[in-house]
């Protein structure tokens, strides 16, 4: 053969793997981006833009509803695989065909944007880890004062939060470690309110299992995070589940009156897991109902699944670790910052109640 064909070749060769390798990180998106909510990401979009995440914080729904109303038109970004508004003004093209319909801009990049070598538009201009620190900074709420929160405080739930403890254990040089845990597989609120027993899921304190109200009162924890939900939804209906989580409550705070309490939003389920009753709808529903108690009540609210969903309201298969429901670090990652960031509102809140007064 020519030397001077096979060096073409080769070249071409290289070309093609280049090109493999430049899209290889998002093609599997190609698949299944269609629309904007596929690509949304409620956590970078609001610690990209503090003027947002004060009027919303983690909220997926509102930051999405702000993005699709106002946002896209500001030419804002709203994540890291396609600057949507910006891919419209590179490509008149698409601007002629699409107008305002968003939704083809994102189907077009993922199945032949990608190919054709058109700029996804996303720029390297912000942190939104600056942002987040420079909220920090600004607000007068310091990284000591948001890790202090967690002192003396005690998380409760079943395998998922499992995990997030056995996580915890492996950053005990973070706020983490200042965390109590009492936390047991297959541990539900109706499981809770039932006796302790040699059968039984309660989580073993000081040797011995305990109701949990016992358990959080020996520990004289100032602040008790519930995460219940995905083993509770399968056996009862809704307005049941939350009934039972009310009544948990209302034990805990007998036992320990002083005690602040904070829901966890219940754990998503890979899309097509589950069953008749425990499915994501119903824990979808289940979240609402119970921040709506939450505020009902003066409880604290966590969102923390809004974080860890893939747009259509199921555990993104990247935070899942068996292909169900039990999540991986990357997962805790995120509830780590989540928690760190409503530490943040929690404090800023506090702080300017007591200048208002």
């Amino acid at each position: 053969m020519n030397r001077n064909i096979c060096t073409k070749l080769g070249l071409a060769i290289l070309l093609a793997v280049m090109l493999s390798m430049s899209v290889g990180s998002i093609q599997g998106y190609a698949a299944t981006a269609r629309t904007v909510r596929d690509i949304f990401d409620a956590k970078y979009y609001a610690d990209t833009y503090p003027d947002v995440y004060d009027l919303f914080g983690y909220n997926r729904e509102m930051l999405f509803n702000h993005f699709m109303t106002q946002g896209i038109y500001e030419g804002r970004c709203a994540s890291t695989l396609l600057d949507v508004a910006q891919y419209r003004r590179e490509n008149p093209d698409l601007d002629a065909m699409f107008k305002n319909d968003w939704d083809a801009y994102v189907a077009h990049y993922f199945t032949r944007g990608i190919y054709e070598g058109r700029d996804p538009g996303v720029t390297d201009d912000f942190s939104p880890m600056e942002m987040t620190a420079e909220r920090t900074e600004n607000s007068g709420i310091t990284e000591e004062m948001i890790d202090d929160f967690y002192s003396r405080s005690v998380f409760v739930g079943d395998s998922v939060m499992l995990g997030f403890r056995n996580y915890a254990m492996k950053n005990t040089d973070t706020y983490l470690g200042k965390i109590q845990f009492l936390a047991s597989g297959s541990f539900s609120v109706n499981n809770a309110l039932q006796p302790p027993s040699s059968t039984s899921t309660h989580p073993i304190y000081d040797g011995k299992q305990r109701y949990i109200e016992e358990s959080i009162a020996l520990m004289q924890a100032d602040r008790a995070f519930l995460f219940f939900g995905i083993n509770d939804v399968a056996l009862a209906e809704l307005p049941d589940v939350c009934d039972k989580y009310t009544e948990l409550i209302g034990r805990i705070q007998e036992e320990s009156p002083d005690v602040e309490i904070y829901i966890i939003s219940a754990t998503y389920m890979i899309a097509g897991q589950g069953g008749k009753k425990l499915n994501n709808e119903n824990l979808r529903t289940l979240n609402t109902m119970m921040q709506e108690r939450a505020s009902e009540n003066g409880w604290g609210y966590v969102d923390i699944m809004s974080s860890l969903e893939d747009g259509r309201g199921n555990l993104a298969e990247e935070y899942c670790s068996d292909g169900y429901l039990h999540q991986n670090t990357a997962a805790y990652d995120i509830w780590s910052e989540v928690l760190r960031e409503y530490a943040r509102t929690q404090l800023q809140n506090t702080l300017e109640n007591i200048e208002e007064d």
